[in-house]
């Protein structure tokens, strides 16, 4: 599956991966989530809801945000450009729950700093 969005999180408070996961699939009302490992052995999780596949993961390429929400439709190759639009939503509502969220423009590994996308925070 092709992420679309990509949304880096601060959650404000020292968290595992397994403890934010938790708490955003629960945010995100996804009471099934998955444990992988990808081909570099970093672990991920992945759930899903109305058809858009989340993934979580803690190798962020800002130090400042050290979770990689990404998201895109589940097991489909239609086009989903919008869900770039839901990632402000997503970003905004989160920043609502006190977790500062970055929106990076362009390719998400290649980001360097936030003059690179928009931060949210409240």
């Amino acid at each position: 599956m092709h992420h679309y969005a990509n949304i880096f999180v601060n959650p404000g408070e020292t968290l595992s991966l397994d403890d934010f996961a938790q708490q955003l699939f629960a945010m995100l009302g996804i009471s099934n989530s998955k444990r992988h490992f990808d081909r570099d052995d970093h672990v991920y999780f992945e759930g899903s809801a109305a058809g858009i596949e989340f993934r979580v993961a803690s190798f962020s390429p800002l130090p400042d945000y050290p979770f990689w929400v990404s998201f895109g439709l589940d097991e489909s190759a239609q086009a989903a450009e919008y869900l770039i639009d839901h990632a402000k939503i997503l970003a905004w509502r989160f920043a609502r729950a006190g977790w500062r969220s970055f929106i990076p423009r362009g390719e998400a590994r290649r980001v360097a700093n936030e003059n690179d996308g928009v931060a949210y925070a409240i």
